[in-house]
């Protein structure tokens, strides 16, 4: 076999393995986000917690007591937006509560869980807004939207499953209408593996202090260092500085030039001129 030959065989082979793992990760994926484990891990959220919601809060808009969507509405919504799209919308809590906000006049959501789209269009026809939602079982990283579309494009706690960040958010700023925005809420520092000794003491501490029945919940489990986030991959080619945890915002920017991070991480969007 020719040299030549060998590394496209090689190259197929490697193609085929990964291609393989992806479609086990999202069948993977598809089954957590569709299970009660999911669910419950949904009720018990680190960021429902009032302390940290109001430390949220209080970083993103300057008041404890003022939520990011609202800050959102009145700096760059008081026109509301003709169609959003909201990419791993879950149950779609996101978009019920951009159109009671006027944000958009209309919304679409996507997820790989059916199980979360039936519950969001459940809770669409509850709160009266089916005619205004259009919800749809579909990959989010293997996107194909429409060229010139949207404007406004939502990733609410979703960005960070996307596999190859830079490919699928190009596609989304094609997707936008001149003037488009896209919105991003992630968290924005260390991971678990990049945390302190001091983070970890700090962390098992807390744990140890939580009563029995809390511990023993299929969403609860002890603090590890070797605990992996299911379903994550660094985005090819993006920075790791656990220095400042800016991984999205490297990434983010190489896309989105039009967007400034500022020195502490946080952002100020501008409005896409593609």
């Amino acid at each position: 076999m020719s040299s030549a030959l060998r590394a496209s065989f090689s190259s197929l082979v490697r193609r085929w393995t990964s291609l393989r793992e992806e479609r086990a990760e999202t069948a993977a994926a598809r089954r957590f986000w569709s299970s009660e484990t999911a669910r419950d891990t949904e009720d018990h959220y680190w960021g429902a917690q009032p302390l940290v919601r109001r430390a949220i809060n209080r970083r993103v808009t300057g008041d404890p007591n003022r939520w990011p969507m609202e800050w959102f509405a009145e700096a760059f919504a008081r026109k509301p937006f003709s169609r959003g799209l909201s990419i791993g919308c879950g149950s779609g809590l996101l978009e019920r509560d951009v159109l009671a906000k006027g944000i958009c006049e209309a919304m679409e959501g996507i997820d790989f869980s059916e199980d979360s789209i039936e519950e969001a269009r459940f809770a669409a026809e509850e709160a009266h807004l089916s005619d205004r939602l259009d919800y749809r079982v579909h990959d989010i990283n293997a996107l194909g939207l429409p060229r010139g579309f949207y404007d406004i494009v939502f990733f609410h706690g979703s960005l960070h499953h996307v596999r190859q960040i830079e490919r699928v958010l190009s596609e989304v700023r094609q997707s936008l209408r001149p003037g488009g925005l896209v919105y991003i809420d992630e968290y924005m520092g260390p991971s678990r593996a990049e945390w302190t000794d001091d983070h970890w003491g700090f962390a098992r501490s807390a744990f140890d202090a939580l009563p029995s029945d809390l511990k023993n919940r299929p969403s609860t489990t002890p603090p590890s260092r070797s605990a992996r986030a299911p379903f994550v991959r660094p985005p090819p080619g993006s920075s790791r500085s656990s220095r400042n945890g800016r991984t999205a915002a490297t990434s983010c920017g190489s896309c989105f030039p039009a967007w400034t991070w500022s020195a502490s991480g946080r952002t100020r969007p501008e409005r896409c001129r593609a």
